[in-house]
């Protein structure tokens, strides 16, 4: 994989995955044997219980960085009534698999997921 729109479909598609629940699919292709997510070691059974049943993930807008083999992307994240934007920046390996992923969540007022606008 080399040019920058090969690394974005390659995220699209991490993304259908997650928001298909296709985890077996996830751990297989996309993520690395260690994850560290937000300065937490975690393998990828534990990255995916990260995440909520029935969440569906949008890309709000999205950065690459081929060389580095990098993506920052900004996400709205919406699991039943509960609804916020992420900010996330992740890393792969040479085999294009996550290995590092820093995350940070807007719209959480007192305590309460907000309404996506």
């Amino acid at each position: 994989m080399s040019p920058a729109s090969d690394l974005e479909a390659h995220y699209r598609a991490y993304i259908s995955t997650l928001n298909k629940g296709d985890f077996d699919l996830l751990k297989e292709k996309y993520l690395a044997s260690h994850i560290l997510h937000t300065g937490r070691q975690l393998d990828p059974d534990g990255y995916c219980k990260l995440v909520w049943p029935h969440t569906t993930f949008e890309v709000d807008d999205l950065m690459t960085d081929v060389q580095d083999r990098k993506v920052a992307s900004r996400l709205s994240i919406t699991a039943g009534q509960r609804h916020l934007r992420e900010i996330i920046f992740y890393e792969f390996d040479e085999q294009w698999r996550i290995y590092k992923a820093w995350s940070m969540v807007e719209e959480l007022v007192n305590g309460i997921w907000g309404p996506v606008q």
